[in-house]
């Protein structure tokens, strides 16, 4: 096997370049869940491996930012007795998981265990206490994980500036790209 594959699909199939396909609103919801568990996470509520397992009462509201012309979606997260409750804000609609395990490796991995099923995510990064930007099914997913005070004002606070960068080449190091040998075809 030498390597050598053509590109020429890319401008076919996706002229504006890829993002990651749109997620379905079980996919979303999964997601939710989640982000419920890295808010909590990053707010030191979980201090140790054990403690990140046990359910608590507490409440986050999760906003999965549209890319491109998609709207952003809202989505409540709460604990049950024994399950987590994951509720679309806009329809109402209410789905409710069994979470048999959740780890978080390595500052980047996270492995949400629900039932037989397992999903996996790669947390990217964390910016003050409310943007978590995550890879998930292909591609980049930014979210605003907001406490119960925090969405309830949530109205009344500037929206967050949406950069699309499907057509970027970015580097870890500003400066750092000399050339990108590719050709289309």
């Amino acid at each position: 096997m030498e390597g050598d594959y053509s590109t020429a699909f890319i401008d076919k199939f996706y002229p504006d370049g890829y993002s990651g396909d749109t997620l379905t609103d079980k996919q979303q919801g999964v997601l939710a869940l989640a982000c419920h568990q890295m808010k909590n996470i990053a707010s030191g509520i979980y201090k140790s491996e054990k403690e990140r397992n046990l359910l608590h009462n507490k409440v986050v509201y999760v906003t999965i930012l549209g890319k491109g012309d998609e709207a952003d979606k809202d989505w409540k997260v709460e604990c049950g007795k024994s399950s987590f409750i994951v509720t679309d804000v806009a329809s109402g609609a209410v789905t409710e998981h069994q979470v048999t395990d959740f780890v978080y490796e390595h500052n980047s991995l996270i492995k949400l265990g629900l039932g037989a099923e397992t999903e996996t995510f790669q947390f990217i990064s964390q910016q003050n206490d409310l943007k978590f930007d995550f890879y998930y099914q292909g591609g980049k997913v930014n979210t605003m994980i907001y406490d119960e005070t925090q969405y309830k004002y949530k109205k009344h606070m500037a929206p967050p500036a949406k950069v699309d960068h499907s057509r970027s080449i970015l580097s870890p190091m500003p400066g750092a790209i000399v050339a990108v040998n590719v050709e289309v075809g």
